[in-house]
């Protein structure tokens, strides 16, 4: 491999490691994100990795093992540099594995190098022995061109990014610096509120004891002035009870002494009107046939 067919490598495999991410973020999250470093459609790290196992890993292209452990070495292993390389650059991270189990820093997961490790080797199997056909088939003259028109485009793309990541990174700062200011601002005010929320507090808490004490105060004195007026109507009760005892006393003892004193003044009606009938015999008789009804002798005989 020469160093321009290497550079033809890198231009081509950026391109198509690109429209590989771009394929695989539209499948995985349903839409589409230039997911390139610079605005063109090259992803540069795929560039060089490709180009890199195709360089290192071609003489073991036949033993599929030692070919995908290699790849997986190999590209974990660029991926991890260049990650953090741009992270002290650019003080960012372009992506980031935390979420992902066996992850190293966020920069290397265990299951992307799998994956890599497996590209890799179809890539080196199947697709890199059809780009290299073509491109051993182009002259000297057409290669030079073709790298040196996409290398100032390149270049100039890269220029540009970097310019507006530095503006953005300024920017960044402007908003960083604001939102501290409103930082400040929101914990002067909350402070402010805190601090009067607790003086609130404390005072709903003072003004609670003296309403609960207040409260006792008022349910001790009901109960008193409750016990005091029961204590008066069980007295009343009582004493209402014995009048009415008294009275209904007196008032048999004065019920029996009138049934006695009607009884003995009956008998002696009784008597007397017997003697009387003795002697009208003639008035009796005629009463009675009159009346038949009317048997008064029998009457009182019967009452006797």
């Amino acid at each position: 491999m020469t160093v321009l067919e290497a550079c033809m490598y890198l231009i081509i495999w950026s391109f198509l490691g690109w429209c590989g991410e771009e394929v695989y973020h539209t499948v995985t999250y349903g839409d589409f994100t230039n997911r390139g470093f610079v605005n063109g459609p090259v992803c540069t790290i795929y560039g060089f990795g490709f180009t890199s196992v195709i360089y290192v890993l071609t003489p073991f292209q036949d033993n599929l093992l030692i070919l995908f452990l290699a790849s997986l070495v190999l590209t974990t292993g660029l991926e991890l540099v260049t990650g953090w390389v741009m992270e002290k650059i650019f003080h960012t991270k372009w992506w980031d594995y935390s979420d992902e189990p066996l992850n190293l820093g966020g920069y290397v997961c265990l299951k992307f190098a799998i994956l890599w490790g497996l590209v890799c080797t179809g890539v080196l199997k199947l697709i890199q022995p059809m780009i290299e056909g073509v491109v051993t088939r182009l002259s000297h003259t057409v290669q030079l061109t073709f790298v040196i028109v996409c290398f100032v485009i390149y270049t100039i793309d890269y220029i540009v990014t970097i310019v507006e990541i530095r503006k953005i990174q300024i920017r960044l700062g402007i908003a960083s610096d604001i939102a501290k200011c409103m930082d400040d601002i929101a914990v002067f005010i909350g402070e402010g509120l805190h601090e009067t929320s607790l003086k609130a507090k404390e005072k709903s808490e003072e003004t609670k004891e003296m309403l609960e004490k207040t409260a006792e105060s008022l349910e001790a004195k009901a109960d008193e002035f409750k016990d005091g007026i029961v204590e008066g109507l069980t007295e009343g009760k009582e004493k209402f009870a014995e009048g009415l005892e008294e009275g209904r006393e007196k008032f048999v003892g004065t019920l029996s002494g009138g049934k006695e004193k009607l009884t003995k003044e009956l008998a002696e009606l009784k008597s007397r009107y017997k003697k009387m009938a003795k002697r009208t015999n003639w008035s009796y008789h005629r009463l009675t046939k009159a009346f038949p009804n009317l048997k008064i002798e029998q009457k009182f005989e019967e009452k006797e």
